[in-house]
């Protein structure tokens, strides 16, 4: 279960509206100027290049990232 860290940034509710509009390309590059990036934010950006963009293997690579930080924050316990 991923849990917010934070309020959403006014960079993340800028990239969700482009997503939500079909604007992938320009939600990818918000996203990825998002720093440091959230588990939510590099799942947000593996949905995107998979599911928006058919490109399976950067979804995954995204996907991974997303999953190596989740599983860091709960052994350290710090988000």
């Amino acid at each position: 279960l991923l849990f917010r860290e934070n309020p959403k940034s006014d960079a993340e509710t800028e990239a969700d509206n482009y997503a939500k509009n079909g604007d992938i390309d320009r939600a990818i590059g918000i996203y990825r100027h998002i720093q440091p990036p959230s588990a939510s934010i590099l799942i947000r950006l593996g949905d995107l290049y998979g599911d928006g963009k058919g490109n399976y293997t950067k979804a995954v690579e995204y996907y991974q990232q997303a999953l190596k930080l989740q599983e860091q924050v709960k052994e350290t316990g710090v988000s």
